[in-house]
């Protein structure tokens, strides 16, 4: 689990992003296609690009 600090940053950052229209996706459902703006939520990368977070 992350710490509290980085929860509540990921939470503030997915609320401004949303009142900016984007919408805000968890890894396993993605779909890139729901509008113009969409940020996905930390996912592996394949082997050798290590993570996007």
């Amino acid at each position: 689990m992350a710490p509290p600090t980085e929860q509540a940053a990921r939470a503030r950052i997915d609320a401004i992003l949303a009142n900016c229209g984007w919408d805000i996706q968890d890894p396993q459902a993605v779909n890139l296609a729901s509008r113009v703006g969409v940020a996905v939520r930390e996912f592996p990368l394949k082997h050798g690009y290590g993570t996007a977070a």
